[in-house]
């Protein structure tokens, strides 16, 4: 009786720890097939390994997310932004141009083709200025691992990049003061119903000025 006590003190510790049906009724008959001290093992060492992996979960939550390439930055704007042929005639230098801004991931970079754009063809038409800002706003969304912006009628939805945010505390402390304006989605997107839509690429930007301001915990150095 005593060893059967034990049997079921441990099947509801495992049961506990999420484990299912490693003492289910599947597996009732193992202690019978391999022995109680085996079986005993085999649950020390599924309980281990589950523990391992759960940690292993706990520090990749509280470390900072890996950064995310730009590239993998994805901008529904609503706005028109290109190197119209008007510009830029030649077919294959537009193209060239087009890789030119998309290595372009830096202020400095960015600047750099902006300048060479502005010199060899010119002032910056309305399209050619709205896409140096889209180019500005895929680099500031890498920075804070956000995936996807898509700007709608009447709200903006911000997606991070797997869910994690740098500053998890510091984006609830946001949604809590701008309540009403900013509401949290299941898969931990954010819905921004705060929207200038006369100026959709004027209006990410406020985005994230806000998202930047709350990037670094704060008391924790910048290293700016």
């Amino acid at each position: 009786q005593g060893l059967g006590a034990g049997l079921t003190l441990a099947n509801y510790d495992m049961d506990l720890r999420g484990f299912g049906n490693v003492l289910g009724k599947e597996q009732s008959g193992n202690v019978r097939d391999i022995g109680f001290e085996l079986y005993a093992k085999l649950l020390r060492e599924a309980v281990a390994t589950k523990q391992r992996q759960q940690a292993q979960k706990n520090k990749e939550a509280a470390s900072p997310p890996p950064a995310l390439a730009a590239e993998n930055v994805t901008l529904k704007l609503g706005a028109s932004y290109l190197i119209p042929a008007s510009y830029v005639p030649d077919e294959a230098l537009r193209l060239q141009l087009y890789r030119q801004l998309a290595a372009a991931t830096n202020p400095e970079a960015l600047e750099a083709c902006s300048a060479e754009l502005r010199d060899r063809f010119g002032a910056h038409p309305t399209d050619v200025a709205a896409l140096l800002q889209v180019v500005g706003l895929r680099n500031r969304s890498a920075a804070l691992n956000i995936a996807k912006i898509e700007v709608g009628d009447k709200a903006t939805a911000v997606s991070f990049h797997k869910g994690r945010f740098m500053n998890p505390e510091g984006l609830i402390a946001l949604v809590q003061r701008l309540a009403g304006v900013v509401q949290v989605r299941p898969d931990s997107s954010l819905v921004w119903y705060r929207r200038n839509s006369q100026d959709p690429l004027a209006g990410v930007g406020v985005i994230l000025s806000e998202l930047e301001s709350i990037k670094v915990p704060s008391g924790t150095p910048s290293g700016r």
